[in-house]
C-alpha cells in the first residue's frame, strides 16, 4: 500500500506541475494580450485551443453516452465502471471549459452576458448553455450517487445525456452553418461529431477497463467490436465527404481539401488522423480480438484518441486556411503559449481524475 500511495503521489505532483506551467502560460496570454501570445489571425481566428476544446467536449459527450449505453444494453462491464465513466465525463468537460476560458480574452463577460443577454438564435450560445447544464446535471448526479439515491440519479443521468447530445450537435452546427467555409458547411458535421463522441467515449472506457479490470476479456472484446464499427463509420464518412467535394464542391472547398491531402496539413492528416486514428486502431483492435492481449487494446484505443485529437485540429484549421476573398493560403502554426495551455487542461484532468477516484474509493462509490 505504501508503494501505491507513493506512486499516486508522484502522479498527482506531475499533474500539478503541468497545471502550474499551463497557468503561467495563460497568465502570460492575458497580460501580454492574446494577439501577441497566440498565433491566431483575422484569417484563422480559431486554432489549437478551439480544436482542443472541441476534442475534450466531444470526449465528455462520448463518455456520457457510453455510460448510458451500458445501462440500456445491460453491459456488466460498463455498469461496473459507470462511476469512473461519469467522473471522466465531468472532468473532460471541466478541461474543455478551462481551455475555452483561456482562449477568450474576457471569459467573465461570457458568463455574465450568457445569462443577462441570451442569444436564442446563436448556436454558440446554445452550445455553451447546454454544456453548462450538462455539467451541472452530472455533478448533481455524482452527489445523488454519493447519497445512494440511485433512482433519482438514473433519471438525472438521462437528462444529462440529452443535454450532452444536444450540446454536441450544436457544437457541430457552429461550424456546419458557416457558408463562408464550405469545407465545414452542410448537415454532416453535427452527425460526424456525435459519431466521434461515441467512438471516443468507448475508447476511453476501454482504457479504464484495461487498467482496472484486466481479466474482463469478454467485456474488452465487446468494446473492441464497438470501436471497430465506429472507426469504420468514421472512415467511410471521411472518405465520402472528400469524394463529394472533389466531384462537385466549390473551388474554396477543394482548396481546403487539398490543404489536407497534399498541402501544409498533409502530414497531420495522413500520419495522425488517418494512420493513427483509423488504420492502426483497426489493425490493433482486430489483433486484440484474436490474441486477447489487453496491452494491444490499450495501444489501439490510445492511437485512436491521438488521431481524434489531431483530426479536430486538421478540420478546424483547414476550414479557415483559404481566404474566401483572395483564394490565398494562410498558414497557421500554434504558438508555444497555446501548446502550454493544453498542458493546463491535461494537468487539470489528470489531477481531478486521481483525486476524484481517491475520494470515490474512500466513500465506497467505486470498488475498482
Amino acid at each position: 500500500m505504501q508503494v501505491i500511495r507513493y506512486h499516486q503521489s508522484k502522479i498527482v505532483k506531475f499533474f500539478l506541475g503541468l497545471m502550474v506551467i499551463g497557468l503561467m502560460a495563460g497568465a502570460y496570454g492575458f497580460y501580454q494580450g492574446h494577439d501577441h501570445a497566440f498565433n491566431n489571425t483575422r484569417e484563422v481566428p480559431w486554432g489549437l485551443l478551439i480544436s482542443s476544446y472541441a476534442f475534450f467536449a466531444i470526449s465528455s459527450t462520448g463518455l456520457c453516452i457510453t455510460g448510458a449505453l451500458g445501462h440500456v444494453l445491460k453491459s456488466k462491464t460498463i455498469e461496473k465502471h459507470s462511476n469512473n465513466i461519469l467522473l471522466g465525463s465531468v472532468i473532460s468537460m471541466l478541461g474543455a471549459f478551462t481551455i475555452i476560458g483561456m482562449e477568450l480574452e474576457s471569459p467573465w463577460r461570457m458568463i455574465i452576458y450568457n445569462v443577462i443577454s441570451p442569444g436564442l438564435t446563436s448556436n454558440i450560445w446554445w452550445m455553451g448553455t447546454l454544456y453548462g447544464m450538462a455539467l451541472g446535471i452530472m455533478l448533481f448526479e455524482l452527489y445523488l450517487i454519493y447519497k445512494k439515491k440511485y433512482k433519482t440519479a438514473l433519471g438525472l443521468g438521462i437528462a444529462g445525456v440529452v443535454a450532452e447530445v444536444l450540446a454536441n450537435t450544436n457544437l457541430g452546427a457552429v461550424f456546419a452553418t458557416m457558408s463562408s467555409t464550405p469545407l465545414w458547411f452542410g448537415a454532416q458535421l453535427p452527425i460526424f461529431f456525435l459519431l466521434c463522441a461515441v467512438v471516443s467515449g468507448i475508447a476511453i472506457t476501454a482504457l479504464i477497463v484495461c487498467y482496472f479490470d484486466k481479466k474482463d476479456i469478454n467485456g474488452m472484446q465487446m468494446l473492441s467490436k464497438l470501436m471497430i464499427t465506429g472507426i469504420s463509420l468514421i472512415a467511410v464518412s471521411t472518405m465520402w465527404k472528400y469524394i463529394a467535394i472533389a466531384a462537385g464542391g466549390s473551388e474554396l472547398a477543394k482548396l481546403g481539401m487539398l490543404t489536407l491531402l497534399t498541402g501544409t496539413l498533409s502530414v497531420p492528416f495522413w500520419v495522425f488522423e488517418i494512420g493513427l486514428g483509423i488504420i492502426i486502431p483497426l489493425i490493433l483492435l482486430a489483433w486484440f480480438l484474436y490474441y486477447k492481449k489487453p496491452w494491444v487494446m490499450v495501444a489501439g484505443a490510445s492511437s485512436l484518441m491521438i488521431g481524434q485529437f489531431v483530426g479536430k485540429y486538421n478540420l478546424i484549421v483547414a476550414g479557415q486556411s483559404i481566404n474566401p476573398m483572395t483564394m490565398a493560403l494562410t498558414v497557421y502554426v500554434p504558438s508555444v503559449t497555446e501548446y502550454l495551455i493544453i498542458l493546463l487542461a491535461i494537468g487539470l484532468i489528470g489531477y481531478l481524475w486521481c483525486t476524484g477516484r481517491s475520494f470515490q474509493k474512500d466513500i465506497g462509490m467505486i470498488t475498482v
